[in-house]
């Protein structure tokens, strides 16, 4: 304090640079009230994740009473029957409802009034962008969509998961700066999104989680028909799986491609075919597909012989 300050006016240097202190913070999306309406996986997790970084949970509501004020109860917030009423108190607003009714409950609480300018309402639907929520925007909120490119089956799944996951984030430049706030403070990465990209985008985050379920799916049906033993099944395959990852994380996808396309062995492809064909009909059109793909990956190796090259096309026709 400046020694010819009086009292009063030392305590009210202290106050304004608190002040302004706190109205940077609150920009940096510091101290700012935090709501959800849908108590799903995902509403829960980021109350969790969120108020263990120091943003207050203003509480839930949702169309199940009973999961909103369960869930309020284990992650601090209150129970509100009224969603205009909990987005009045909340600077942001997340709508972690199934992604077919986000612009629903979007439109009913904008036809309530029930956004505020310079809220930041945001949904975390991978394939929807924050064009949805042009109806809070028009009230002056700003719009976001902040999806985990992350597979959250369950909520202790989802916790474990997202603090070392990365983000997309889209929407308007006031709510993107806030959700790099948050996404940074939970400990995650993220990147910003153009909207016209976002279906691209989520296109990718199914291909890579939930086609390869599927394609795992697929493999344990092969090796069940094999004749390996129920419980072996998951031993055989995810050595194989988790070390194809991992030279993932050090080569390219043609870099790290290995197999019988890769080395031309059109023999031991013909006999895939014939053998599914036969046992697992159902399973040749992906086996085929896939094939496609490797194929197209091999030739991205200098020198591979274009007559093997030619009759691999021909087998993996569909």
């Amino acid at each position: 304090m400046d020694p010819n300050w009086t009292e009063t006016e030392g305590i009210m240097h202290y106050a304004f640079r608190l002040i302004f202190v706190r109205k940077f913070l609150f920009l940096e999306g510091c101290f700012m009230r935090i709501g959800f309406i849908g108590a799903g996986v995902m509403g829960k997790t980021m109350g969790l994740l969120l108020g263990s970084c120091g943003y207050e949970i203003v509480g839930y509501t949702s169309r199940s009473e009973t999961s909103a004020l369960r869930v309020a109860k284990e992650v601090g917030g209150k129970f509100f029957s009224d969603g205009a009423k909990l987005s009045a108190n909340s600077d942001i607003l997340f709508l972690t409802t199934p992604d077919d009714v986000i612009q629903q409950v979007c439109r009913v609480l904008a036809k309530e009034e029930g956004f505020h300018p310079r809220q930041v309402v945001a949904h975390m639907s991978g394939s929807h962008t924050s064009a949805i929520l042009e109806p809070a925007e028009r009230l002056g909120a700003f719009p976001l969509s902040m999806h985990p490119f992350q597979s959250c089956p369950t909520a202790e799944k989802a916790l474990e998961n997202l603090p070392r996951s990365v983000f997309s984030l889209e929407g308007s430049p006031e709510a993107v700066k806030i959700g790099k706030a948050m996404v940074s403070r939970m400990g995650a990465d993220y990147f910003v999104l153009d909207r016209e990209d976002k279906v691209l985008y989520h296109a990718a985050a199914c291909m890579a989680s939930n086609y390869l379920v599927a394609l795992m799916g697929g493999a344990i049906e092969l090796l069940r028909m094999s004749g390996v033993e129920e419980e072996m099944l998951l031993p055989v395959l995810l050595p194989l799986v988790e070390g194809t990852l991992d030279n993932l994380k050090e080569l390219s996808p043609a870099a790290a491609l290995t197999g019988p396309i890769k080395r031309g062995d059109i023999n031991t492809v013909e006999r895939h075919i014939e053998s599914i064909e036969e046992k697992a009909p159902e399973l040749l059109d992906m086996y085929k597909a896939l094939g496609r793909r490797t194929l197209s990956l091999t030739m991205q190796k200098q020198g591979f012989d274009r007559a093997k090259l030619r009759t691999l096309m021909a087998l993996l026709r569909p």
